[in-house]
């Protein structure tokens, strides 16, 4: 699980992925416009929580939920007063539920053939919560 806040840019590494990300970060960009509407974000007031991960050998052990949960708790104790997540898939986006996010804005993976493979699995959807 990564997270920074949510003003700050995208680190600058991130230009040397190969192309074939473009696609990820085209859909994430457009959730995350049309979750913000123009409004501008201002430093310190939300947490962008990404990237959640966790091993299949660990899986159902409840790991992803203490990772989340931990997550948005350093967060609050930091003074950050709202968590907003990138769920991707059907499995992060059960748990971020179970710890009480909810969704805000939904996309579609059936736009670009890239991603044809895991239509099946679910659509992005980028959630958030009252921390």
């Amino acid at each position: 699980m990564l997270s920074l806040d949510s003003a700050s840019p995208m680190p600058e590494s991130l230009d040397r992925l190969p192309p074939k990300f473009l696609p990820v970060f085209e859909i994430l960009g457009h959730l995350e416009d049309e979750y913000r509407k123009g409004s501008p974000v201002n430093p310190g007031a939300s947490v962008h929580l990404y990237l959640l991960g966790l091993s299949h050998r660990f899986a159902g052990q409840g790991i992803a939920q203490r990772l989340v949960a931990e997550s948005t708790a350093t967060a609050a104790r930091r003074g950050y007063r709202l968590a907003v997540a990138e769920a991707t898939n059907r499995t992060s986006q059960h748990i971020f539920r179970k710890n009480n996010f909810v969704e805000r804005v939904q996309g579609s993976y059936v736009l670009n053939p890239v991603f044809t493979p895991i239509v099946g699995h679910g659509v992005p959807i980028l959630m958030d919560k009252a921390i």
